[in-house]
């Protein structure tokens, strides 16, 4: 959905490519929104690890959506934050964490920050 006056909303896109998902964090970053990470389990955040979306989408228009492809050291989370300063788009913290091998019932958190920048 999409509105220029905050009263009169219109439908973008049927069905984005992305799953459906809570607590993902959006931000707007060089003339695009992007829709950060987030989650896709039961129990609206509490679960399982491996239901922590590590994806990044983004979209100049609301109806084209593109896969920001994440590197793969990036950890999934939800609830993490993101914040645009000079030129950049920064992520970060939020619940992320990792199994600690060879123990998988052990849980380290991650308390990361990635940045992504225009390229000149």
């Amino acid at each position: 959905w999409s509105t220029r006056d905050g009263a009169r909303w219109e439908k973008t896109s049927e069905q984005p490519p992305f799953s459906p998902r809570v607590c993902h964090t959006v931000q707007v970053f060089d003339g695009r929104i992007f829709v950060i990470h987030g989650y896709d389990g039961p129990e609206g955040g509490r679960g399982r690890s491996a239901d922590n979306l590590r994806d990044v989408w983004y979209s100049a228009d609301g109806r084209n959506w593109y896969d920001a492809k994440t590197p793969p050291e990036l950890t999934g989370r939800h609830a993490g934050t993101a914040w645009v300063h000079a030129g950049s788009l920064f992520v970060g913290a939020g619940n992320a964490f990792a199994v600690v091998p060879p123990d998988t019932s052990t849980a380290r958190w991650i308390a990361d920050v990635w940045r992504m920048s225009i390229a000149e």
